[in-house]
C-alpha cells in the first residue's frame, strides 16, 4: 500500500497509488517529474489521507505537485517528523528534547502556519523576541530543532530552500541567565545523612 513510480513503456513514467480500496495509475511524463509527484503525494497521503486521493483522482499531476494545495502546516508536519525520528538512530534524549522544543516554543508560534509561509523575516522577528525571554543557549536550541525539521522538508522536495539560515547573530546577544546557588546548610546535610542512614544503612 502506498505510492510507486513505474515506467510502463520506454520513456513513459507513471505514478501508481494503492491506498486502502483506492487503486489508480496515471501517466505523469518524465522520470524526474514522476518522482517529484510521487514524493509530494506520499507526504500528502500521510498528512491528509483520502483528501489527497480525491485530488489525485481529479488531476494526478497538478494536485500532487501544487504546494499551495497540499502544503502542510508546521503543526502537521512536525508530528510526522517527530514520528519518523522514532524509527531512526537518534538518541532518546535528542528525540525528547526535540519534542519538548517543538511543543513548548515552535508550535505555539508557528503551528497554524503553512510550511511554505515561514520565511526569513518571520523567523528573525521570532528569534529576536525569544532572545528577550530566554538564554542564548535555549534560543539556539529552538533554532536548531526548527532548522533540522525544515531541512527534512527540503530533502523531501516540499520546500525549495531552508529559511532557517544566518539567524545566529540575532540570539548571540540574548540575556545570560545567572542561576542563584542555594546550597544545603550543615544542619540540612546532617538531617539528609541521618535519613539516608535510616532508610539504607548498607550504603
Amino acid at each position: 500500500m502506498g505510492v510507486k513510480v513505474v515506467q510502463m513503456y520506454p520513456g513513459r513514467w507513471y505514478v501508481r497509488v494503492v491506498y486502502n480500496h483506492f487503486r489508480k495509475t496515471k501517466h505523469i511524463g518524465s522520470k524526474e517529474r514522476a518522482h517529484e509527484v510521487g514524493r509530494r503525494l506520499t507526504t500528502a497521503l500521510e498528512l491528509y489521507g483520502s483528501d489527497a486521493l480525491r485530488m489525485f483522482e481529479k488531476d494526478g499531476t497538478e494536485a500532487a505537485v501544487k504546494p499551495a494545495v497540499l502544503m502542510p502546516t508546521i503543526g502537521q508536519y512536525q508530528e510526522k517528523w517527530l514520528a519518523e525520528l522514532e524509527k531512526i538512530d537518534v538518541t532518546r534524549s535528542t528525540k525528547e528534547n526535540y519534542g519538548y522544543l517543538m511543543s513548548r516554543h515552535v508550535v505555539p508560534a508557528f503551528g497554524k502556519e503553512r510550511l511554505d509561509a515561514i520565511d526569513y523575516q518571520k523567523l528573525k522577528a521570532w528569534v529576536i523576541g525569544q532572545s528577550g525571554k530566554y538564554s542564548k543557549d535555549t534560543v539556539r536550541l529552538m533554532v536548531v530543532v526548527l532548522r533540522v525539521m525544515l531541512q527534512e522538508a527540503v530533502n523531501e522536495g516540499i520546500l525549495p530552500v531552508n529559511p532557517v539560515m544566518k539567524l545566529g547573530k540575532f540570539y548571540r546577544s540574548a540575556r545570560k541567565v545567572k542561576e542563584k546557588i542555594d546550597p544545603f546548610t550543615i544542619e540540612e546535610l546532617h538531617r539528609i545523612q541521618s535519613k539516608c542512614g535510616e532508610r539504607s544503612p548498607e550504603f
